[in-house]
């Protein structure tokens, strides 16, 4: 974390964003059902119910 002074801290590096969103991609692509669509919800509706 840095502190920037004139509080004009909240600018990003796109390259890190792009990062970051490339990552998640990955992350998606390697956790994707092999079987079914079904075995993306890795809990319960109860339990999803009770997260939400």
């Amino acid at each position: 974390m840095t502190n920037v002074e004139g509080g004009n801290g909240g600018d990003g590096s796109a390259v890190r964003q792009i990062g970051y969103l490339a990552i998640l991609a990955g992350t998606i692509f390697a956790i994707r059902p092999s079987a079914s669509p079904k075995s993306l919800v890795a809990f319960t509706w109860p339990m999803l119910l009770a997260l939400a």
